[in-house]
């Protein structure tokens, strides 16, 4: 990764901080007007302000009962530009506890990104799970 996109990774960060803390206040500033998330929990699809923050709730209840819960960032791949827009993908590890066992889920991020105001924010992000052992 080029030392110029090292920036590119700082909102997806944000909003892992967000993810692990439930603190709304890092989701701040992180995605633009026209943002689209998608997760695995209903209704999958989440689109503009409005569905940035029925995200937020949603995964807030989505992650209820799990205890703990910790990432760590894989290199970013597929990283490219063009113009005010970027792409990566972004490897994630998380830990995190149940009451019945620890669990450890691999996945990423597909990210694309756009540039405003001297930052880059997210415009349409997507999750995908690639082992979970739960």
């Amino acid at each position: 990764m080029d030392s110029e996109d090292l920036d590119l990774v700082d909102p997806i960060r944000r909003i892992v901080r967000f993810m692990e803390t439930l603190e709304l206040g890092y989701l701040d500033g992180v995605f633009t007007g026209d943002a689209e998330i998608v997760d695995s929990f209903s209704p999958f699809v989440f689109s503009g302000r409005e569905g940035v923050l029925a995200w937020a709730r949603g995964f807030v209840e989505h992650i209820g009962e799990h205890i703990d819960l910790r990432a760590s960032f894989g290199e970013p791949q597929e990283v490219s530009r063009t113009g005010p827009t970027a792409f990566l993908s972004q490897p994630i590890s998380w830990r995190y506890r149940t009451e019945a066992q620890e669990v450890h889920e691999t996945g990423g991020l597909a990210v694309v990104l756009q540039r405003g105001a001297g930052r880059w924010y997210v415009r349409r992000t997507a999750w995908a799970v690639v082992t979970n052992n739960d």
